[in-house]
């Protein structure tokens, strides 16, 4: 005689199955504008609902502040402090150096700049209205780095046309109209402050198409008292004619580290670094020559590359 058990049958307990992930991820299909629609073709792919806010991993447009109009992707968000406002580590495109901003200076990637109708219009605009000379300091605004269009750049775009001379160099009129400065960009230069082998960093966001934007160099040759080319290790290029108000100087952090005096009456000093402070904006040095210690801008000293030999 069979005998039947009558336990129940066991009940597998609730979780996903082998290969399924416990998260479901939120599908929507888009259109070819971005837009969600309710319905989609029978051979189109359901994509990850875009997730609104700041949020690692995201690619967002600095819609403020000075890196305002560049796409950037927010690689973390930061602590948040009381009495701060919220921020975050962003890699800005396409130099891909890494900045802090406030989460307030981010929008999503097509939003536009304040007051703007795009980019292209932008620069247009730009280039038909030079802006007035912008400072930045390290205390505070702007130094030396407006956006506007460069002659060098007008120029390297008519050699990569094809209107070259012997081995690849420019014709002589390309090399002098570019070198030329008209009136308003030698009113907006300045005081020449260029020499050669101090580190300096580009601050123009349209050299190389924003390439190059916050890369830093070493000044090899200076042709003219506002014109210099610059080599950039992190891309192994020395990128010629570049304009003094396309560049800042680089103050060292490291105590220590040899500086060069680029204005006032120890222009062409060399000395060390003894001390910083970014929010007087002055910094402590000793000259080499003769041990004396001065307190100077962070604006009048850069970082010097060269040799060690007495100035």
């Amino acid at each position: 005689m069979a005998v039947y058990s009558l336990r129940p049958w066991p009940v597998p307990l609730s979780g996903p199955c082998a290969g399924e992930s416990r998260d479901k991820k939120d599908l929507v299909y888009l259109d070819a504008d971005g837009h969600v629609k309710s319905s989609k073709p029978v051979d189109e792919k359901l994509v990850e609902r875009r997730k609104e806010g700041v949020h690692p991993g995201k690619v967002m447009r600095v819609v403020d502040g000075r890196h305002s109009g560049l796409l950037c992707e927010v690689v973390a968000l930061e602590p948040k402090e009381e009495g701060r406002s919220e921020r975050a580590r962003v890699r800005l495109l396409p130099s891909h150096e890494t900045v802090t901003v406030r989460c307030m200076e981010l929008g999503e990637r097509q939003e536009e700049r304040p007051g703007s109708r795009g980019d292209a219009q932008d620069s247009d605009r730009d280039r038909a209205e030079p802006s007035s000379s912008k400072h930045h300091h390290r205390h505070g605004a702007k130094r030396d780095g407006d956006d506007r269009s460069t002659r060098a750049d007008q120029a390297d775009k008519r050699q990569r046309s094809g209107s070259t001379g012997a081995a690849g160099l420019p014709p002589r009129a390309a090399v002098e109209e570019q070198q030329r400065p008209s009136g308003e960009e030698v009113e907006e230069e300045g005081t020449p402050w260029l020499a050669a082998n101090i580190r300096v960093k580009v601050v123009d966001k349209r050299v190389r198409g924003g390439k190059l934007y916050l890369k830093k160099g070493v000044v090899v040759d200076v042709s003219q008292p506002t014109v210099c080319d610059v080599h950039f290790p992190d891309i192994r290029e020395t990128v010629q004619h570049l304009r003094q108000s396309q560049l800042e100087t680089v103050v060292p952090s490291q105590e220590g580290t040899p500086v060069l005096v680029l204005r006032g009456r120890l222009r062409g000093r060399r000395g060390r670094l003894l001390k910083r402070n970014t929010e007087t904006g002055l910094a402590a040095v000793q000259l080499t020559s003769d041990l004396s210690l001065h307190k100077l801008s962070l604006d009048d000293i850069s970082e010097f590359a060269g040799g060690h030999e007495e100035d």
